[in-house]
């Protein structure tokens, strides 16, 4: 990729590199256009992201209708298999925060692709595998790497049988791969600058026509320029520093209990419905429609469209949460109703009506705290994404480990009371942030020094 020309509005400077080599060596300070990548190329980004980003769900949620097939062909317990999605929850909190620093250093496409490669090689070792042992290792592997998902994993559990869930998987990371690696371009400005360079070959575009890396600066806290990149894996638990801020700490505590209880009730809905009603597997995905309408549905209306700039002056945190005490209250009696319609086995539209309104609850829940947070750390939204990742994954990961030991001992109706009690937890949360979040943005200057060096993209 040879330099781009100056023009109105970049700038060049080509300090030496004591190699002899200036032309390799430069260095592009642009101070002009933020990004030279045209609008249908951002679309184009922007789809191949979301492609990439179904496939963490989508491999999680597949999963859920098969446990019980699962359990049966491999001779172990439902608590066993139920702890390879504990173990799969573990690593997804951990993966992107271990890797956030390397797509700093050499780029998002290579990791993109490496944590691909990674996916497909786990999801056809899941599918020749017949041992609990490999089953939970590589559900590990699987997770490192990345409304219809419970429907062909029930199907597919079902007919071919379930190593099949892993072949799709298998076949579908594989083309995500391939598609990756000719169409998504780099994106680090740390590496690509604007993205203002030409591409010598579609899809190659890590490399420069003179084959070495262009690292471009990026502005430092004191304003000079940072021009080398060090190759290194994040601490995985320094994002975790965003929580010492009490605004920031309620709103992921918030989410954390309400993912916890959203993936409880999607990892029990098979197994219950399989021995309550005695559904085939095929059946035992379709059970997850109701749910997922109501969670497709909530993301769809529950856009909050208030905005501003100065937020400083603004109660944000009153404005994000004024309806929170509905879906808050809906979500506490669906939850409580679904337990208690599967232990006094009542009609099965009783508690399919019941998912819909738990799914589309907490998903308006999820909106909100999303929203918030990214409001209250706009510097670095990602490394407050991070650590809300880490403890609803954390979370989640304890509520599924002691799922099938409640259910045993304790019912569904108690198990699911218990779960509703977690989430009436949130509302002390709520009224603190709302009461007292303004406050607390206010009066400390150590936001300031949490909030860490602005992020920067391309697209």
């Amino acid at each position: 990729m040879p330099p781009a020309e100056s023009s109105n509005n970049s700038n060049s400077s080509r300090p030496s590199s004591g190699d002899g080599d200036g032309e390799a060596a430069a260095v592009r300070v642009e101070d002009g256009k933020y990004t030279n990548f045209t609008k249908p190329q951002k679309r184009c980004i922007i789809t191949l992201v979301a492609f990439a980003g179904m496939f963490s769900p989508l491999s999680s949620f597949i999963y859920y209708p098969a446990i019980h097939t699962i359990a049966l062909d491999l001779g172990v317990t439902i608590t066993l298999v139920n702890l390879t999605i504990t173990s799969y929850m573990v690593v997804s909190g951990i993966t992107p925060a271990l890797v956030g620093g390397l797509a700093v250093s050499v780029g998002r496409r290579p990791i993109y692709l490496a944590t691909f490669w990674v996916c497909f090689a786990a999801n056809v070792g899941l599918a020749v595998q017949r041992s609990y042992p490999a089953l939970l290792v590589l559900r590990m592997l699987q997770s490192a790497g990345g409304p219809v998902r419970p429907i062909l994993g029930g199907a597919l559990a079902e007919h071919p049988g379930w190593p099949w869930i892993f072949w799709l998987l298998a076949i579908l990371s594989g083309l995500c791969l391939f598609i990756l690696f000719i169409f998504f371009p780099e994106t680090a400005r740390s590496i690509v600058g604007s993205g203002g360079f030409p591409v010598t070959v579609p899809g190659l575009d890590i490399c420069s026509s003179s084959g070495r890396r262009k690292h471009f600066p990026e502005k430092k806290a004191d304003g000079g320029l940072e021009t080398k990149k060090r190759l290194r894996l994040s601490n995985p638990l320094k994002c975790l520093v965003v929580l010492m801020r009490r605004d920031t700490a309620l709103i992921v505590g918030i989410n954390g209990i309400c993912y916890a209880t959203y993936c409880c009730v999607q990892a029990s809905l098979a197994l219950l419905f399989v021995e309550i009603y005695h559904f085939k597997e095929i059946q035992a995905g379709l059970i997850y429609l109701p749910f997922g309408c109501g969670c497709l549905i909530a993301s769809l209306v529950s856009v909050d469209r208030v905005k501003g700039d100065d937020l400083s002056k603004f109660r944000i945190e009153r404005a994000r949460f004024r309806s929170s005490w509905y879906f808050l209250t809906s979500t506490v009696v669906s939850v409580t109703g679904y337990g208690w319609a599967l232990a006094y086995k009542v009609n099965i539209s009783v508690p399919l009506v019941l998912q819909f309104f738990i799914g589309a609850s907490i998903t308006c829940l999820f909106n909100m705290c999303g929203t918030l947070l990214t409001d209250l750390n706009p510097q670095n939204p990602a490394l407050a994404q991070a650590a809300s990742n880490i403890v609803r994954c954390a979370l989640s990961a304890a509520g599924l480990a002691a799922l099938q030991q409640m259910i045993e001992h304790m019912g569904p109706g108690w198990t699911f009371t218990v779960f509703a009690g977690l989430c009436l937890l949130i509302a002390p949360m709520i009224l603190a942030e709302v009461c007292w979040g303004f406050a607390w943005r206010s009066g400390g200057a150590e936001d300031l020094e949490l909030q860490g060096r602005p992020e920067t993209t391309t697209s």
